[in-house]
């Protein structure tokens, strides 16, 4: 069994935000983050999301210490086997009713939370719409190559010192689409609803839509080409 993608990305996304605290700037390291972690049924209403789930969530993170993931035992169940190894019991609280805590032990994790993440399934997709200010491509074929960087033949140009030549391209194979990064920096990648992926010298496949953000992440950087699987 893989696991539940959806809490496999939300496990990664946890453990990236503490990552990125804990190798931040002298005024980063002053931030204190508790995040609490669980998966289920939600009800959106315009820009809240509101449930039992997210009521949990929140508690959890009350009973989260600086630097910890703290979410319940079904939710840690449902993650990938390989994170799964990183997952320790907490002493019994009182949240929700008395359910059984487990934290995810993040810095033992990261990689394989990541690698979860990056290897949860994709559905086929018959078209991949990229663009880029005002250029937009449009590639059904297989084997069809959209490619990215700063050299003036590619597909999409983007001048940025971050970006390398050829930085990356997107390639359909075998009925999906891939990402592939060629990099000095590598590419930042955002799966609507699953979060941010930093991909380096490797491939991701891509799913549902999204942006891709050469050199630095899309959250610093305007510089993205936004695609939509088909």
């Amino acid at each position: 069994m893989r696991g539940d993608a959806a809490a496999d990305a939300a496990a990664a996304a946890a453990a990236r935000m503490h990552a990125t605290v804990e190798a931040g700037s002298e005024k980063a390291s002053d931030l204190r983050l508790r995040i609490g972690l669980q998966s289920g049924p939600v009800t959106q209403q315009g820009h809240d999301v509101l449930g039992d789930t997210v009521t949990l969530a929140l508690e959890f993170s009350r009973l989260a210490e600086n630097g910890q993931i703290v979410t319940s035992a079904e939710t840690a169940a449902s993650l990938n086997p390989a994170v799964q190894a990183a997952v320790r019991p907490l002493a019994p609280g009182s949240a929700g009713g008395g359910l059984a805590l487990r934290e995810v032990a993040w810095r033992d994790a990261t990689d394989r939370l990541l690698g979860a993440q990056k290897e949860a399934p994709a559905r086929r997709h018959g078209a991949i719409r990229l663009a880029y200010r005002d250029k937009v491509l449009v590639r059904r074929r297989e084997w069809d190559v959209v490619t990215i960087g700063r050299d003036a033949e590619l597909d999409f140009v983007i001048s940025q010192q971050s970006v390398s030549r050829r930085h990356c391209d997107v390639i359909r194979r075998e009925g999906r689409f891939l990402l592939r990064d060629h990099s000095t920096n590598g590419t930042f990648v955002m799966i609507e609803g699953e979060g941010e992926l930093h991909v380096h010298v490797g491939e991701l496949v891509l799913a549902k839509s999204g942006w891709i953000a050469p050199g630095l992440s899309g959250d610093v950087t305007e510089d993205v080409v936004r695609y939509w699987c088909e």
